[in-house]
């Protein structure tokens, strides 16, 4: 979150991304610019994933940190996300799941007034490059910005190309970061 006058620019990656988006329909007022990362104004979870996190929680976070990653992905740092997700409790990894395969803004992201960076990776499996093209599409002020060879989790497999992008998007607007590292 970085703070410009008194309005905040809302940074939201993936189930992030939603709520940035849904903040910023509910009190526009208080939003001055949006970064959305692998974001969508519908997310729809497979339903294998919500299969394979009843049967057995662990075999589910591997799929998903497995699968999330493009070709850009330090293995090291997947391993390291399946570790710390697995020490998560499962009942709410689910709801989170639930939850955003429930939320639906497709008819409502043209009312988004605020400049809106979308960023994309081209290899993501989750939230495909279409769902960030809908969003350059229907949301008024908004660009797209794909990041080839990385998947679902650009802020690890593309920490530098995702900061220079977000730097230049906030400078293109007359915006700051206020301090604040992408990494």
């Amino acid at each position: 979150l970085a703070r410009t006058s008194g309005t905040s620019v809302l940074v939201g990656y993936a189930m992030g991304g939603s709520i940035a988006m849904e903040a910023s329909l509910r009190a526009p007022e208080r939003v001055k610019a949006l970064i959305l990362v692998n974001s969508g104004a519908r997310i729809r979870v497979l339903q294998k994933l919500f299969q394979a996190l009843d049967d057995d929680f662990a075999t589910g976070v591997n799929y998903i940190w497995k699968n999330a990653a493009g070709r850009r992905a330090d293995q090291t740092v997947i391993e390291k996300m399946v570790d710390a997700s697995l020490m998560l409790d499962r009942h709410v990894v689910r709801a989170d799941f639930e939850v955003i395969d429930r939320w639906d803004a497709l008819s409502r992201v043209a009312n988004i007034a605020v400049p809106t960076l979308v960023v994309a990776g081209s290899e993501d499996p989750f939230t495909p490059l279409r769902y960030s093209e809908y969003l350059a599409k229907h949301i008024p002020d908004a660009v797209l910005q794909v990041i080839e060879g990385a998947g679902h989790i650009v802020p690890l497999e593309a920490p530098e190309e995702l900061s220079e992008k977000v730097s230049s998007f906030l400078a293109s607007h007359g915006l700051s970061a206020g301090g604040a590292e992408y990494k």
